[in-house]
């Protein structure tokens, strides 16, 4: 997921001085800015992209901690992941004893 962002940061500063190359903004007329506003527009790309990939891999470790603890629960809710994960790691699906 962290290279992913690195990927949308790219393409956001890719975007910007695609902009600044193409549309000549007047607060650019000499060039000066062409380096702040794609390094900002890498930042804000990167940061977007990490805080929204977050959801998904909260949501990730939610699944994997709840197949640790109780598989039995993902097999009444979620059959067709649960058969994928049996199928792929049987031994996962055994659950973690409890002391």
């Amino acid at each position: 997921m962290t290279w992913g962002a690195y990927a949308v940061g790219l393409l956001c500063s890719l975007f910007a001085y695609l902009y600044l190359r193409y549309t000549h903004p007047s607060y650019n007329a000499d060039g000066q800015y062409t380096a702040p506003v794609v390094l900002f527009a890498f930042l804000i790309g990167l940061q977007c992209s990490l805080t929204l990939s977050s959801a998904i891999e909260a949501g990730v470790s939610t699944i994997f901690v709840g197949l640790g603890e109780d598989p039995q629960v993902l097999a009444i809710r979620a059959p067709e992941l649960f058969g994928l994960i049996a199928t792929t790691y049987p031994q996962v699906v055994q659950g973690v004893p409890r002391v």
